[in-house]
């Protein structure tokens, strides 16, 4: 996705930058030079004119989050996803949903109350606590907007172990699903609708440091489920 291309003062910056980096490798004959991935928010021009000015290979590494490749990442996605025709609702969250059966018929938000939104198919990716897809209280751990099955240990003194840094219960808590990814309510499958990612019972994401993968493969398995 390309949004603009360089300006002449960019250039030059340009043009200094990689002046810079070649004198730095004066004399050497390094296999690659590695600098952090500051450039390119809009467009990847800047990134390829520097790249073709620096003498030795230029590979550009992700930095901590929010790194410019993962913000460019987001916005081709959320562009891409908008030319299918879904529409991208930011900052406006589900507060109620309307339930006939073991299907949900509509899913209102707060910015919308009196405009129900209504699909053949739902799919939850609130998350766990961190995003209020799961909430507790002093005697449960709970889905809010559903009122989904949760598995999660019975008594509040189950939800933790001793020692902050250790594993805690309470991490691996979420809604529980038939193998189809369909979430249970009452003990039953909720058949209209799919969990995906941390909200999924099971998963420990801090731990086992694979929230993004588990969000992505779980994702993809339920837009193939209901593309079949």
């Amino acid at each position: 996705q390309r949004i603009k291309s360089p300006s002449a003062k960019q250039s030059k910056a340009v043009w200094q930058l990689a002046q810079a980096i070649n004198h730095a490798t004066e004399g050497s004959n390094p296999d690659a030079v590695l600098m952090p991935a500051v450039l390119g928010l809009d467009t990847d021009d800047v990134v390829d004119e520097l790249m073709a000015q620096v003498q030795h290979p230029l590979r550009m590494l992700a930095t901590l989050p929010p790194a410019v490749t993962g913000v460019r990442l987001t916005a081709a996605l959320k562009h891409y996803f908008q030319m299918l025709g879904g529409r991208f609702m930011l900052g406006d969250t589900a507060c109620r949903a309307a339930i006939e059966g073991d299907r949900v018929t509509a899913i209102h938000t707060t910015k919308l109350q009196d405009m129900p939104l209504q699909a053949d198919t739902f799919v939850m990716a609130t998350g766990s606590f961190m995003s209020r897809g799961l909430e507790s209280d002093f005697e449960r751990i709970y889905e809010p907007l559903l009122g989904l099955d949760v598995d999660a240990p019975a008594s509040r003194e189950q939800w933790s172990h001793y020692g902050v840094m250790g594993d805690q219960p309470y991490m691996s808590a979420g809604v529980a699903t038939d193998t189809h990814f369909h979430p249970l309510r009452q003990g039953r499958p909720m058949g209209n609708v799919y969990a995906i990612g941390q909200l999924l019972a099971g998963h420990n994401p801090l731990v086992m440091a694979d929230g993004t993968g588990v969000s992505m493969l779980t994702a993809l398995a339920v837009a193939q489920a209901i593309n079949e």
